[in-house]
């Protein structure tokens, strides 16, 4: 299945939806200070970037809707579900490696990598686990270093 996409009005709604958001998160996240004669302060330079981006965007959004000026883009459903589908993976394997472990995961992550991208070569397959299993033993008995894992 594939879909058009007016670029100029899809990229503009979004960044605009993102300036508005920075604008909202940067004084809960950045601490004002003031000192005397200070004219720029912590918050300045992200909230210039903010209002630079939401300009832009309104920008975009003006020459899509009002100078009909756009692009067009015709995408393929199919492979961006499936992008979308590996991201969804890489979330599940962030949120489950505290509970299973490290070692397992990356296993389990790499299987599933290597199916995703339809690797045929057993070498491949050999050389990816055998990495992950010497980076992980390199990590935590070389420098000590301690991973999540499911014996605790």
């Amino acid at each position: 299945m594939k879909i058009k996409l007016r670029t100029n009005l899809i990229s503009g709604i979004i960044f605009l939806i993102f300036s508005i958001a920075l604008l909202w998160i940067i004084p809960r996240e950045i601490v004002q200070t003031y000192q005397q004669n200070q004219y720029i302060d912590a918050q300045a330079i992200p909230r210039m970037i903010a209002y630079l981006m939401m300009g832009i965007s309104v920008y975009f959004i003006f020459r899509s809707l009002v100078l009909k000026k756009e692009d067009i883009k015709e995408i393929d459903l199919k492979p961006e579900v499936m992008s979308c589908l590996f991201i969804l993976i890489l979330i599940l394997f962030v949120l489950l490696v505290p509970l299973l472990g490290f070692l397992p995961m990356a296993l389990l992550l790499a299987v599933v990598s290597l199916l995703y991208q339809k690797v045929k070569n057993p070498k491949a397959w050999i050389v990816v686990i055998l990495f992950i299993v010497a980076i992980y033993f390199g990590f935590t008995k070389g420098l000590g270093i301690t991973f999540p894992s499911l014996l605790g």
